[in-house]
């Protein structure tokens, strides 16, 4: 996983409109989501401005065991290829994601804020109401929403990255990656 260390050393520098704000949120008209909603799902999120770029994007299984899986990210991966066990993933605290990778020793954690105009009760529901470039709605079955903030992944008040779609996890593993990268 050698490739992923170059995405956690990228230095994000955000427009206005993704500016972090002091205290419980990292983008302006979000609201904690709590990391347990991630388990049985497959997350595709990539890198703010980053999207068309192989190495700055993922789509990662966050299976309930605690077992993180990834698939492959196109040109540099084959399509369909597909890697049951690159790590681990657990909830440190409510909406707190600690993610480590076995091959590059690399380990980090990340909290994850949605739209505050969903239920907090309804964690499932703001993960699923993405938008990926232009302001698209992702492809992904749920229920559509005027919402136009995205899910993220931040560090602090810097934001990580941003959830474009998210979906349980196929059980065959063999199609192309439904993250459509």
């Amino acid at each position: 996983m050698k490739k992923r260390a170059l995405l956690f050393l990228t230095t994000l520098s955000l427009s206005t409109a993704l500016a972090g704000t002091a205290g419980a949120q990292c983008l302006t008209g979000t609201t904690a989501v709590n990391g347990n909603s991630l388990g049985g799902q497959l997350v595709c999120a990539y890198v703010p401005g980053q999207m068309n770029d192989p190495n700055q994007r993922w789509a990662e299984m966050h299976f309930k065991g605690g077992t993180l899986g990834e698939w492959g990210r196109g040109s540099n991966d084959p399509q369909g290829s597909y890697d049951p066990d690159v790590g681990s993933w657990r909830v440190t605290e409510t909406n707190q994601v600690e993610y480590s990778y076995g091959d590059s020793g690399d380990s980090y954690t990340w909290t994850l804020y949605g739209p505050t105009n969903q239920s907090a009760s309804n964690n499932q529901r703001a993960l699923n109401n993405q938008r990926g470039p232009n302001n698209q709605r992702a492809s992904n079955g749920q229920n559509a929403s005027s919402n136009q903030t995205p899910t993220v992944f931040c560090e602090g008040s810097s934001v990580k990255a941003l959830i474009y779609k998210v979906i349980e996890i196929p059980g065959d593993t063999s199609q192309p990656n439904p993250c459509g990268w």
